[in-house]
């Protein structure tokens, strides 16, 4: 009887530690690669994904919730634009998501939800597999239950022969 309780005890350790490990490397390591196969063109006045990756997740209570810089809560209900790959959502084309990494690179690992943009627009988007400019209203998803931390409403895609 003593083996088996002293069996469980170390399974129960390991168990522990192995869950506090795993928490451990989802909150340090949450940060997504800041380079790509495809890399995204350089374009004035657009929002930098190095500011959208500045993000922690901190406990509160039992929770792990996104904790903001202040450089993001400075542009939360701003009108910005941000480049990036765009991702269908809706089959009528006015829901979608705007990605850090692109969609068609197969060597990719999919980033955190830091690399993700959640996008409403009031007109269907041209779905390219190239990289777009938005523009729109941003927002912080404090309290959202699709796991995204960003969203823009009111997306348009800008002109962006230029940026070939």
């Amino acid at each position: 009887m003593r083996r088996v309780l002293t069996t469980f005890s170390i399974l129960a350790c390991l168990g522990l530690s192995s869950v506090a490990s795993a928490i451990e490397f989802q909150t340090e390591y949450n940060a997504p690669p800041t380079e790509t196969l495809f890399p995204l063109p350089e374009v004035e006045g657009a929002v930098p994904w190095e500011l959208l990756l500045d993000v922690e997740l901190v406990y509160e209570g039992i929770d792990l919730v996104p904790e903001y810089s202040k450089a993001a809560w400075d542009l939360n209900g701003e009108q910005v634009k941000i480049v990036g790959f765009l991702l269908p959502l809706a089959a009528d084309q006015k829901r979608g998501l705007l990605s850090m990494i692109s969609p068609d690179c197969p060597f990719c690992l999919p980033g955190g939800p830091q690399t993700f943009v959640e996008l409403i627009a009031p007109d269907p988007l041209e779905w390219t597999s190239e990289a777009v400019v938005v523009i729109g209203t941003f927002e912080l998803l404090e309290d959202s239950l699709s796991g995204f931390y960003y969203r823009m409403k009111d997306v348009k895609l800008v002109d962006t022969s230029s940026m070939s």
